[in-house]
């Protein structure tokens, strides 16, 4: 039978050993490192995270039970154990003090006037669904999955000074699309049917738009349907990075009529206010050297 006490060490030294190795993941998608690199280091990590405590816990099972089965709250016999325990114990002490500090972003700003938020249960309204793959299409069936729900966030901004031009400025926010195979292309056509309902009056695209080469195809029919009386302007993530040429993603959003605001700064002039957007694709993409000099006025890009 196992202890209230060891049972809640235990408890936390698993939490922390998961976040450990959930921090390298993480770390490691976001360094910028080759596609294929970086895959295979992502299933060293995970296995690392199942094997290393399983490994332990065969190697001193005996001293395991032995602990569990009294009321101690710190194992007395194993050294291996009481050593992975304490750096486990810290990792989550450390890294879940400073996820709670990263999540203050949750909190909303002062600034913030109104937020409204919609949902659209997507898989539902579409007569064959919305996943493609197998996999995906299994795990949008599982309780509580929203894989499939389309959420549309309505949020107003006050500006802390007051900026001619800009009472009623709109921007759409797209990220994150993945253009991956895993969902259909009538899914992500229902995406942009809802956003455009915003009328928004400028369009940003922020990252992650595509994995694979297959899917440039699906660029035109979806994300060609983008309009905005100030025009739609794009940046690079690191799954865009994956594509053999990414080049031709560019040139294919180029030809669209977006703005690749990750190669150069881009000026949006408002009456006689004038509105800079700046981006920065590191580490997955490095800057260009010109950075200065696109205009866009009154839906005119120069």
């Amino acid at each position: 039978m196992i202890h209230f006490q060891p049972g809640m060490v235990l408890l936390g030294m698993l939490v922390g050993n998961c976040g450990f190795w959930l921090f390298l993941f993480n770390r490691l998608n976001g360094a910028g490192f080759p596609r294929r690199f970086t895959k295979r280091t992502e299933k060293l990590l995970v296995a690392l995270c199942f094997v290393l405590p399983a490994l332990i816990g065969l190697m001193e099972w005996q001293e395991l039970i032995s602990w569990l089965s009294s009321s101690r709250w710190w194992p007395a016999e194993s050294t291996l154990i009481k050593f992975w325990g304490a750096w486990c114990l810290a990792s989550g002490a450390v890294l879940g003090s400073l996820w709670v500090e990263s999540r203050r972003w949750l909190i909303p700003p002062r600034n913030l006037l109104n937020s409204q938020a919609n949902y659209f249960r997507i898989g539902r309204e579409l007569t064959q669904g919305s996943t493609l793959d197998p996999l995906t299409t299994a795990l949008s069936r599982l309780p509580g999955n929203q894989i499939t729900h389309l959420e549309v966030t309505r949020k107003t901004l006050q500006i802390p000074r007051f900026v001619e031009g800009i009472e009623g400025f709109k921007i759409g926010h797209l990220s994150d699309i993945h253009f991956s195979g895993q969902f259909r292309m009538e899914h992500y056509q229902r995406v942009i049917d809802e956003f455009l309902q915003l009328e928004p009056d400028l369009i940003v695209l922020t990252g992650d738009i595509i994995d694979y080469d297959r899917y440039l195809p699906w660029l035109e029919p979806v994300l060609g349907r983008l309009a905005a009386p100030l025009g739609c302007t794009f940046l690079l993530g690191n799954h865009d990075r994956r594509l053999n040429d990414v080049q031709a993603l560019l040139a294919s959003l180029r030809d669209l009529g977006h703005f690749d605001i990750g190669s150069t700064d881009q000026m949006i002039e408002l009456g006689s206010t004038s509105l800079w957007l700046t981006a920065n694709e590191q580490p997955w993409f490095e800057p260009s050297g010109n950075r200065f000099g696109a205009r866009f006025i009154r839906g005119n890009c120069e």
